[in-house]
């Protein structure tokens, strides 16, 4: 299930709109931040591109660090759901 279909069962319907364009904004800004630290760890050296390996490390592991969150948000909802 995606990241966003879970996101959805955090607010209530009457909150949900307002939830998802903040959430909405809040993704557009860590892309804005992902996209500014990848070019800081980036550089051309001869010609080639340096730094891949870290950045593709990091994004491997920030991308890791969802699956439990994930896991985490679904337990809450589904306990807050069961009171």
């Amino acid at each position: 299930m995606s990241t966003q279909t879970h996101a959805s069962k955090v607010p209530r319907a009457d909150e949900r709109a307002g939830f998802q364009s903040i959430q909405s904004a809040v993704q557009h800004g860590a892309n804005a931040a992902g996209a500014v630290t990848s070019s800081l760890m980036l550089q051309e050296v001869a010609g080639r591109l340096e730094g891949m390996r870290l950045l593709a490390a990091v994004s491997i592991g920030i991308g890791l660090l969802g699956v439990p969150l994930v896991a985490a948000l679904e337990r809450r909802v589904r306990a807050a759901g069961s009171r």
